[in-house]
């Protein structure tokens, strides 16, 4: 099983090599410190030149301690890093199509389909989902159950999410549901983030900033109650569907069922959020929380940038 496991991967990385080498130039992600990558740039480092190389690295992220002293392009969102590839390929590249990509660094950076899930796929599901050591949860026929999910379920693709808009739908067993925003998550740490907590007991969509440094109460999460009560509109079978947009540190929380009626908004830059609120959120996953005494489920969800 070892040797039939070792001639694949085998296989794999010479035809990995094959292709850099049969390649003009590499444009590399380093932001992720994949092993993989490292070899993969040494490989087009020895055959083409550091110059026909472009090193990629997300501004949040830590740079690989053998890579420190290499040249690199750093982007601080999807859009930025659109647009560094494109100036990247005009300045390197002689013979690009220099006024298509003018064009595409012009054209707004917005996707109304970024991401849908209906959690039915058990492999589509595990291929973008990342969950918390402890938790529990399972696909149902009626969506994703959860419970006992103290750090977030979350998204494992999207750490450089920033202005989005998500929607999803859920059913809301027990007490509440949580989601979070802007989650960096990354070799199994994970970094601040916001959530937002609704109950419909308390008819309150509650901000969370959680953090594992000490914050203002303790370590974990920090709670600002001091929101208004909010009527929200839920199906006869008990379905509800919040739609939250963040775009910069606005953010602002509609109801889906109820002609999208803004219920909750609030900038994340007033004082009693900032002090808590580290510099590092700028970008990330999106994911959903419920704690041990808390069940939900949700049916659906769609990510669309801003």
């Amino acid at each position: 099983m070892i040797m039939e496991e070792s001639k694949k991967a085998g296989d794999l990385l010479k035809q990995i090599t094959e292709n850099i080498n049969s390649s003009s130039y590499l444009i590399t992600e380093i932001s992720f410190k994949s092993f993989n990558v490292a070899y993969e740039l040494g490989v087009a480092h020895h055959d083409k030149g550091i110059e026909k190389v472009c090193l990629l690295r997300a501004k949040v992220s830590d740079v690989p301690s053998d890579l420190i002293g290499l040249k690199r392009i750093e982007y601080g969102s999807y859009y930025e890093l659109r647009k560094v590839v494109a100036e990247w390929i005009i300045d390197n590249i002689a013979n690009s199509n220099k006024e298509n990509l003018k064009k595409l660094m012009e054209t707004p950076y917005e996707i109304d389909n970024y991401y849908e899930e209906e959690f039915i796929n058990p492999n589509r599901f595990y291929d973008f989902w990342d969950n918390p050591f402890g938790a529990y949860y399972r696909l149902d026929p009626e969506g994703i159950y959860l419970t006992n999910v103290f750090l977030p379920l979350i998204t494992k693709r999207f750490n450089m999410l920033k202005d989005i808009e998500l929607t999803f739908d859920a059913k809301i067993i027990n007490k509440c549901l949580g989601w979070t925003l802007r989650v960096w998550h990354e070799n199994f740490q994970t970094k601040p983030f916001f959530m937002f907590n609704y109950s419909p007991l308390s008819k309150k969509i509650v901000p969370h900033i959680f953090s594992l440094e000490p914050m203002g109460s303790a370590v974990g999460y920090e709670v600002f109650e001091d929101v208004p009560q909010v009527d929200i509109k839920t199906k006869e079978d008990g379905w509800i569907r919040f739609t939250t947009k963040i775009i910069g540190s606005q953010v602002s929380i509609f109801d889906g069922f109820d002609d999208n009626k803004l219920v909750l908004e609030i900038d994340l830059n007033d004082e009693k959020y900032s002090k808590f609120r580290p510099k590092e959120i700028i970008h990330g996953n999106i994911g959903f929380r419920c704690s041990a005494d808390e069940r939900a489920l949700i049916r659906s969800m769609k990510i669309k940038t801003l």
